[in-house]
């Protein structure tokens, strides 16, 4: 740096780019950026051309060394500042992503609120397919009052509709801004009608309370900001869903039957078929009165999360009626088992005892698309059925359904989003005739 601050403009930029050099290609690993702020600034003011080619993931000698360029990117204030994160993500859209995240939980700078405008500027400028991931982040962001206009332009940009998270959490942000006054016209962009007039709309419909989306549109016009056009456009009529004023619950799709289970010697057991058995051992185990018994899949859906597993469902062949419901006995977790890679499943002992899937079988689930649900076993060891799980690390409470006379036909575990209580109450998928 010294040499730099009296050298001429090209043994400045011989001395750039040696540095630059430096940092690709000489490892260097740990949590502290080893290039400074002086060093930095002799980059972008000597070969500015060579650090944005050295932010492309194919520029990476995998020593360490380009991290630190991200994170003097990232945090460079001002304007300057935006057109180098509109670069970065451009470049390498995960590590924006990744530094994002380290951002909001400290390990960078935060953004003052001045950058924030530019900055979402940005993020709205860059291609929307495949979307940014960047934009992912946003929804658990904390975006300043002043910058909910350009959050507005990245919703337009890239938002898909009213059930995009992308949508959904700009309309909470600029809710969360809203002082029920005049001021309240400032946190939109009423521009951005011209771009997505229907998505507009949906984002000022869910950034208040029902009924107050008229009002704003009608003063956005008396204070001259949209003409009488536009504001017959954003006060069209919406169908406000239930999911805008809380929390709605998930509603029982379809039940499929998996297949038939063999149990050989009539016990069963259940849990995430990658780490149940060997030397995790059964989270519970539980005698049958048969050696084989049907499972099915509970598939439920949501208007905003789509489809998932919500429940697998095991019984008997020809099995006197469940007269009473009663929670496992789990061995960790009372009442059934922690899922860890967000598969559950019911089996016999000997096919999960092996210590999970065989490593030549796991090829067969198929993964995608989701939700997804699996059969395997046909050999002396007895079945094993499985299905996806939306929460990865979900606790799958477990009941067995026990005749009059104390003898387990059926079992239940509930995969978390139905909240069942089936000493309480059974549901009527599965009170009903299958």
């Amino acid at each position: 740096m010294a040499t730099a601050q009296e050298a001429s403009d090209d043994d400045r930029r011989q001395l750039a780019t040696a540095l630059l050099t430096a940092i690709l290609e000489q490892p260097s690993y740990g949590p502290d950026n080893l290039l400074d702020a002086g060093a930095f600034a002799l980059l972008l003011d000597a070969v500015p051309d060579q650090v944005e080619a050295a932010l492309d993931p194919a520029a990476d000698r995998h020593v360490g060394g380009q991290r630190y360029l991200r994170q003097h990117v990232f945090t460079i204030p001002g304007p300057s500042g935006a057109m180098w994160l509109e670069r970065l993500i451009r470049a390498d859209d995960t590590h924006a992503y990744f530094l994002f995240t380290d951002m909001r939980i400290g390990k960078l700078p935060t953004w003052s609120e001045v950058d924030w405008s530019d900055r979402l500027d940005a993020i709205a400028r860059v291609a929307s397919e495949p979307r940014p991931t960047i934009v992912r982040m946003l929804s658990m962001a904390t975006v300043p009052r002043s910058a909910t206009p350009a959050l507005v332009r990245v919703a337009i940009a890239h938002g898909t509709g009213p059930t995009d998270s992308l949508v959904r959490g700009a309309a909470a942000t600029i809710r969360s801004h809203r002082r029920g006054d005049e001021s309240d016209l400032e946190l939109i962009d009423w521009e951005a009608h011209r771009v997505a007039p229907e998505l507009h709309r949906w984002l000022l419909e869910l950034s208040g309370e029902s009924g107050e989306r008229d009002p704003l549109v009608a003063a956005a016009r008396s204070a001259g900001r949209i003409d009488d056009a536009a504001a017959a456009i954003l006060a069209a009529p919406l169908d406000r869903p239930a999911w805008a004023d809380g929390e709605v619950p998930w509603t029982v799709a379809e039940v499929v039957t998996i297949g038939e289970v063999d149990l050989p010697g009539g016990t069963l057991t259940g849990g995430d078929p990658w780490y149940t058995g060997g030397h995790e051992g059964f989270p519970w185990t539980v005698r049958l009165e048969a050696e084989a018994a049907r499972v099915d899949v509970v598939v439920v859906e949501h208007p905003l999360y789509g489809r998932e597993c919500a429940a697998l469902h095991l019984v008997t062949a020809g099995a006197a009626p469940v007269d009473h419901w009663e929670p496992v006995a789990g061995r960790v977790v009372p009442e059934g088992y922690h899922v860890e890679i967000g598969i559950a499943g019911f089996g016999s002992v000997a096919a999960y005892e092996g210590g999970a899937i065989p490593e030549t079988d796991r090829e067969e689930v198929p993964g995608s698309p989701h939700p997804f649900w699996h059969l395997f076993g046909t050999d002396d060891r007895g079945g094993l059925a499985l299905c996806s799980v939306g929460p990865q690390h979900q606790v799958c409470r477990t009941w067995v359904g026990r005749t009059e006379a104390g003898h387990a036909v059926a079992a239940v575990t509930d995969l978390g989003l139905l909240d069942l209580d089936l000493a309480a109450t059974v549901p009527t998928w599965l009170a009903g005739p299958r």
